[in-house]
Parts: C-alpha cells; sequence; structure tokens
C-alpha cells in the first residue's frame, strides 16, 4: 500500500499588493476580512474571492468596490474639447469695461 501525504497549506489573504496573515485559522475568510477591515477601511463592504492553489499557501483576495463607481459607463475625457473650453475662458473680453483703480485687486 501506498502512503497518502495530507499536506495541510496556511491560508493568506491578498489585498492590493499585500499579502495577509491569516489572523484565526477557525474563522471563515469573510471574518478575517473583516478583521482587517479596522486597519483598511476600503475592505467594508468588499468581498472574498478564491481560494487559489498555490505551492505553499491557499489565497483567498479581498475585493473592494473602493474606485470602481461609474467605470462601466465612463466617457473618455475630450481633451481638444476641455483645450476649447480652456482657451475661451483665458480669452479677455474686449467688451468687458475696465474697473476704476479704486476697485481693481492688487495681484499677489
Amino acid at each position: 500500500m501506498v502512503g497518502t501525504e495530507v499536506k495541510v497549506l496556511p491560508r493568506k489573504f491578498k489585498y492590493d499588493n499585500l499579502i495577509l496573515d491569516d489572523i484565526d485559522c477557525n474563522a471563515a475568510p469573510e471574518e478575517i476580512m473583516a478583521s482587517y477591515s479596522e486597519n483598511y477601511p476600503a475592505l467594508t463592504g468588499g468581498h472574498v474571492e478564491g481560494p487559489e492553489l498555490t505551492e505553499d499557501a491557499l489565497i483567498y483576495t479581498f475585493v473592494t468596490k473602493l474606485g470602481t463607481k461609474g467605470s462601466e459607463d465612463e466617457k473618455p475625457i475630450d481633451f481638444g474639447l476641455m483645450r476649447e473650453i480652456s482657451h475661451t475662458l483665458l480669452q479677455s473680453d474686449e467688451d468687458e469695461p475696465e474697473l476704476p483703480p479704486s476697485e481693481v485687486l492688487e495681484v499677489i
């Protein structure tokens, strides 16, 4: 009979570029995320994906919604239009009356 070896892999938790340790091996991944949310408030309202199996660990990923608002329907920036608006705003209006010296603000 061939012996079967069982290897227990530790859990690791990934958040952005961080690899976080398992602070309670008996807790569910969502509970671990809730604990880490005290240090990383963006985790509040997020969810857990995984695990991803690697050679030395099970990697769970904390996914947040921070920074994704409107990203699906976001329109590209029209730099040509912005340039036209800025030129229009920067042009002096010839028809605008000049203020008397008593009302002109000093440039600081």
